[in-house]
């Protein structure tokens, strides 16, 4: 009997150990609600700008490409669009925002909402790219997986607004367009 409660005893310890040395993860979101780290109108328009940087990553501008050729014009923060967002929005024309470094907080998952008025958008992961329409994006990228879900905007506009969640090891990830509205990022 004394060493079987030595036995259990040693596994207790083990288990609480194991369960100490797990990599934590952080859920993070980002919205562009912070006046502090995202004043409205502000403009993010050279190669690189720092546009954020938290939960230990960094987001970048970067280019936006189009028929095989790196484009780069801005990104604003403004006002919700009806229908979509809440508070701020990033308007992103001709440029993209490059997400580094994420798999210092392990997610297993990253969604983001988007709205678009044009046909073509640029999606990134693990340094794979998509260029097209998002809700016809392939179902994996980068060895993630990528789920679209998304509505045609009501008339007289033109355009469509969905989420996008990209399941698996996300490393980095880069999301650009023309005419295009990101909102809520999770990194969960």
């Amino acid at each position: 009997m004394k060493i079987l409660n030595q036995l259990l005893a040693i596994a207790v310890i083990v288990i609480i150990n194991f369960e100490a040395c797990k990599p934590k993860r952080i859920n993070c979101c980002i919205d562009f609600n912070n006046s502090s780290s995202f004043p409205a109108d502000t403009s993010y328009s050279h190669a690189n700008d720092s546009v954020y940087y938290s939960c230990g990553f960094t987001v970048f501008t970067d280019s936006f490409y189009l028929n095989g050729r790196g484009d780069y014009n801005s990104g604003n923060v403004k006002p919700a669009r009806p229908g979509f967002g809440s508070g701020n929005v990033i308007n992103l024309n001709n440029i993209s925002l490059k997400f580094t470094n994420i798999s210092t907080i392990k997610p297993v998952s990253v969604i983001f909402d988007y709205l678009t008025y044009d046909s073509i958008q640029n999606l990134s992961v693990n340094g794979v790219l998509y260029t097209g329409e998002l809700n016809a994006a392939p179902a994996s990228l980068g060895a993630v997986n990528v789920s679209v879900n998304f509505a045609p905007i009501p008339l007289p506009a033109k355009g469509k607004k969905g989420t996008v969640t990209l399941t698996g090891v996300v490393k980095d990830f880069k999301i650009g367009g023309r005419e295009f509205f990101l909102d809520n990022f999770c990194f969960e």
